[in-house]
């Protein structure tokens, strides 16, 4: 696997260099990004570097303002190959894309030793005291001592990640944003007053063992923005970290399921024994419902959750993955990469047959934005990520394309007052864009609505 690096050329972070992760780098002026860089010319989230197979980097715009450009040519919405010494402008900043040789065995070795005389937690002993003899660890006791330092030690590597992404950038991460430091205490907000009813929480499980890491952590960001990052290390590594604007009737379905929860009965702390083999099973929740309100933390620690709780945590992640359209959390990396491969295949399908129907094509665009989904979690992405990309765009093309044509003919033929005509057009558009929430389907029924009144008064 190739080593990418990210070389700022100018600004105010000239010369910081950031490691390409095989999870990918989020860059953008938002901290909530794995690299935020402060240019006013940035959105806040700019642009995406990701890996796709064995050592190729490509850039992707994230539908930003002033765009994306490599080597001074805007790349539009697709996901552009990138190799050492191109040059990636985003607002006013210029990153040079590096590549840097990869250590050899002999050097990690070394390297990891040199590490490990800074590890914390490591007491020195006072050289002039006698150091005591201590009893040989058996081989279980190895094996656990093992097991946890490499769980713990992946687990600081996954978190350091995002901490210095923010707290380097002289930006707070989103929790602690949030979170007082020690006490674990809303922060007031700069004292502004709240709703009654206003829900702020924090949810984060962790389950950990020999086979890989995996993390969910849900918040609250705002009053109406939610976060759900995730990251799972092992056979099939995925990590996302998507916000999203929450409608108020989804806030009202939420702060039905902590009223129903009846959380504030629980106790704040459940921990269970070690598990044979070792391994880490924690579930973590901080909540605050209404104005002045102190919050609740309830940690659950390798123990059956509490019968109230576990539903409560079922009926959680199944909103958030409703909401954040992240049902691909269900499935491992080769299920994915199947579903997908039939999303496309409908995809492919629909658009050779775009003339026989008019919602063919629209059925395309679906089913490529169904396939898309299916990959966004799994990292490196495959190769056929940019090919769906593609033809994504070549449907959504054409397909604004055919829409803009009946458009034009419909309103042609209203100003000619052909209301037939007018009638058939609007119609032709209806079944173009099936979807009755697509705005353009909503804004033909409006208009056809009009035309037929007309009709209805003999064209006048």
């Amino acid at each position: 696997m190739k080593n990418f690096v990210l070389e700022v050329l100018n600004g105010e972070f000239k010369g910081r260099r950031f490691p390409v992760k095989p999870g990918g780098i989020k860059l953008g002026r938002s901290s909530a990004n794995d690299v935020a860089i402060p240019d006013i010319e940035l959105s806040r989230s700019h642009c995406i570097f990701e890996m796709y197979g064995e050592g190729v980097l490509k850039v992707t715009d994230l539908a930003s303002a002033n765009g994306t450009r490599v080597n001074g040519n805007d790349i539009g919405s697709k996901s552009v190959e990138l190799k050492p010494d191109d040059v990636v402008e985003v607002g006013d900043t210029r990153i040079r894309i590096a590549q840097e040789k990869p250590e050899a065995p002999a050097e990690a070795k070394d390297r990891a030793k040199d590490r490990s005389k800074d590890k914390p937690l490591v007491i020195i002993p006072d050289k002039d005291k006698p150091e005591e003899e201590k009893p040989k660890a058996t081989a279980k006791e190895r094996m656990r001592q093992i097991l946890w330092g490499a769980t713990v030690g992946m687990l600081v590597l996954a978190f350091a990640v995002v901490l210095l992404s923010t707290e380097e950038m002289g930006t707070e991460s989103p929790r602690k944003q949030r979170y007082s430091t020690g006490t674990r205490s809303l922060s007031a907000e700069e004292d502004a007053p709240e709703p009654a009813d206003r829900i702020s929480f924090s949810y984060e499980r962790v389950v950990a063992d020999s086979k890989g890491i995996f993390r969910l952590y849900v918040t609250l960001e705002d009053e109406d923005s939610m976060r759900v990052v995730l990251d799972e290390v092992g056979d099939s590594p995925r990590h996302i970290n998507e916000p999203k604007t929450i409608k108020a009737k989804s806030l009202a379905v939420l702060r039905e399921i902590f009223d129903e929860a009846d959380l504030d009965k629980l106790d704040s702390e459940y921990r269970g024994p070690d598990s044979e083999p070792p391994v880490l099973n924690s579930v973590e929740l901080e909540y605050s419902i209404g104005a002045g309100k102190k919050p609740k933390r309830i940690l659950i620690v390798n123990f059956p959750e509490p019968k109230g709780f576990k539903l409560f945590a079922k009926k959680l992640e199944t909103f958030v993955n409703t909401e954040m359209d992240l049902t691909a959390l269900a499935y491992n990396a080769d299920q994915l990469l199947e579903m997908a491969r039939s999303a496309a295949a409908a995809g492919a399908t629909k658009y050779e047959d775009r003339d026989v129907s008019e919602g063919n094509l629209y059925a395309s665009v679906k089913a490529y934005e169904e396939a898309i989904m299916y990959l966004k979690t799994i990292n490196p992405k495959p190769k056929e990520y940019g090919e769906y990309l593609e033809r994504l765009e070549a449907s959504r093309n054409e397909l604004d394309a055919r829409h803009q044509e009946l458009v034009f003919e419909a309103t042609h033929a209203k100003k000619n007052r052909d209301w037939e005509g007018a009638k058939a057009k609007y119609r032709q558009i209806m079944e173009l864009v099936s979807d009755r929430s697509d705005e353009r389907y909503q804004q033909a029924g409006i208009e056809l609505g009009e035309v037929e009144k007309r009709l209805k008064k003999g064209g006048r």
